[in-house]
């Protein structure tokens, strides 16, 4: 019994030092065989793509293996080639043996947060609260807003999203300030709706948007939500780091939009497999950073949907999933 108490005593105090440990970089591939010995742990295991590195953590490398990492403390991408032995700081990497290779600079290095996103205001929010649905006449509305939905999104080139409504034909939207003006009312014959360049939205400010689902002149349902516009220094931040990787908003609006055009599986089941088909030109690295960037700015549907594709390279990790669980809903029927 003794034994036994030592021994879960031993448990208690190795997991409350890794989980005291910082987390000051992440594994985003895994190539051949590698071991990892966190701090507390007494043998090493498998490194895994996405494992957190802490400080202390200690990777090795076997023959023809490689691990590429991101370290935040220095703001690098970088891997451990074959027969390297590196230890993670809190500042700087320690090469016990090899050296550091595919070394290049990133301009945005965040760990992803492990636990439940958070409003803008604050205060932890729940999935549901991302998915809209508000506002309704006549009972429960038929409409699922989607995004933008209780958080931020950009004052430029602004997309709303909602799921699509059976029987729908065409949908009328509505956005007002947070006063009650009435800003712009237009139409949009599909589940989406780009405000036009001609209205120019302020930053950092509450817009509040509605969307009536209409069969001819048949209202089928409404629901309506709020947005805030990010400031001008995250509206750069966003716009500057994009750019210095060799993409921006506009180009990842893609996988945004499609959001709302599958049928009426889960968004799960609809991007279980998205990525294999171009492992082999697909940056796992870089496709982090933006996910990441999007969190951290408070645009959780953005950054779930720049997440998905992550899954089938991250899939033995299971925190991938909760990053994504956001979209895990069936479409409105």
């Amino acid at each position: 019994m003794k034994k036994l108490f030592i021994i879960a005593l031993s448990l208690f105090y190795s997991a409350a030092l890794l989980a005291q440990s910082r987390a000051v970089g992440i594994v985003t591939q895994v190539k051949g065989e590698a071991k990892i010995l966190e701090p507390g742990a007494k043998t090493a295991r498998a490194v895994e793509p996405a494992d957190l590195i802490t400080e202390g953590t200690r990777i090795t490398v076997a023959t023809g293996g490689a691990v590429s990492y991101l370290f935040c403390p220095e703001s690098v991408a970088a891997e451990a080639s074959a027969g390297a032995d590196v230890t993670f700081g809190a500042k700087i990497v320690t090469w016990n043996k090899g050296t550091q290779g595919a070394k290049r600079n990133v301009p945005y290095c965040r760990i992803p947060v492990m636990d439940a996103p958070q409003s803008a205001s604050g205060a932890r929010a729940a999935t549901s609260e991302h998915l809209g649905g508000t506002g309704v006449r006549g009972g429960e509305s038929s409409i699922v807003l989607l995004a933008p939905v209780r958080s931020h999104e950009q004052y430029k080139k602004t997309c709303l999203l909602w799921y699509p409504v059976t029987d729908a034909n065409s949908y009328s939207v509505q956005l007002k300030s947070d006063d009650g003006k009435v800003i712009l009312d237009g139409t949009s014959s599909g589940p989406r709706f780009l405000i036009p360049e001609n209205i120019h939205l302020e930053p950092n400010t509450l817009y509040r948007w509605r969307v009536t689902a209409l069969h001819d002149e048949e209202v089928l349902g409404d629901a309506s939500t709020w947005f805030q516009t990010l400031t001008i220094e995250n509206q750069t931040k966003l716009e500057t780091t994009l750019a210095a990787i060799g993409t921006d908003v506009n180009s990842n609006d893609g996988r945004f939009r499609d959001l709302t055009s599958a049928s009426a599986e889960s968004l799960e089941g609809l991007y279980s497999t998205h990525g294999h088909d171009e492992r082999e030109s697909f940056d796992p690295t870089r496709q982090l950073i933006i996910a990441s960037l999007y969190e951290e700015l408070d645009m959780p549907i953005r950054a779930a949907a720049e997440y998905l594709p992550l899954r089938p390279f991250y899939k033995s990790n299971s925190w991938i999933k909760t990053k994504t669980q956001a979209l895990n809903l069936k479409k409105s029927k």
